[in-house]
């Protein structure tokens, strides 16, 4: 039988701090024009004819 939680586990669940990685991610993503990026670079983007499967551009990035 597992431990039962309190009121202060159950109010403090779903918030966790946030990490390091993910502040970084989500500055990049206001800072970064992603879009003009993807945009300027898929014309030269290789297709997949064949071989390994070709992840996108947008992924790439």
């Amino acid at each position: 039988m597992g431990s039962q939680m309190s009121f202060g586990d159950l109010k403090f669940q779903g918030q966790r701090k946030k990490t390091q990685r993910e502040a970084f991610l989500e500055r990049m993503d206001a800072i970064v024009p992603w879009d003009s990026w993807i945009a300027l670079v898929e014309p030269s983007y290789h297709s997949q004819a064949r071989g390994r499967h070709v992840r996108g551009a947008k992924t790439k990035l």
